[in-house]
């Protein structure tokens, strides 16, 4: 589905280019993105556990290479949401365990973080001035609608982690009744 126009072969070159020289740089971007995604998303519980924090670490790891790679293959198109396994099992963990992160205030704290990155970038490989305009108005809408369709496709592994949990919770206590317990 096309959100937005695709971008002139210009534009869409500098997309590929700017993304290729970010895939060099994953680690510190992905470090760089999971602080303020960390901070947005105002869990306690989510904060305080250091294997959560890992793994929200290589969920954003895995969504900015994705995003990224997908850019490069196909620039300025809308990228298909990636939830890898390990990501899924991350969040149905969370679900599990009853904790309900932010992530759009996780999102809204790191977007910034990558744009801003995105945005350095350009201005260095990027000198004509409608070429950077037009690479800046699809990347934007890019990011932003890759967003959305992470956290819709997030919240459904949630709601259905959640309801999975509730269901073997129900199914023990049944269990717990038929054998005569109180």
């Amino acid at each position: 589905e096309e959100l937005w126009p695709r971008p002139a072969p210009k534009s869409a070159d500098v997309i590929r280019s700017v993304c290729q020289q970010l895939l060099t740089e994953t680690e510190g971007l992905t470090d760089a993105v999971t602080g303020p995604s960390l901070t947005g998303q105002n869990d306690a519980a989510l904060l305080s556990d250091a294997s959560l924090l890992t793994e929200e670490r290589q969920a954003n790891r895995a969504e900015l290479i994705h995003w990224l790679t997908a850019n490069i293959q196909h620039p300025g198109l809308r990228v298909e949401t990636y939830l890898s396994t390990r990501t899924t099992a991350y969040i149905r963990d969370l679900a599990s365990r009853g904790i309900a992160p932010d992530f759009a205030g996780g999102w809204r704290a790191a977007i910034p973080v990558a744009w801003r990155r995105w945005v350095q970038v350009c201005l260095q490989q990027c000198s004509e001035p409608e070429v950077l305009e037009e690479v800046l108005d699809v990347i934007a809408q890019s990011m932003v609608q890759y967003a959305l369709d992470w956290m819709a496709a997030a919240r459904e592994i949630a709601l259905t982690g959640a309801m999975s949990t509730a269901d073997s919770a129900a199914i023990a206590a049944i269990q717990m009744i038929a054998s005569g317990a109180t």
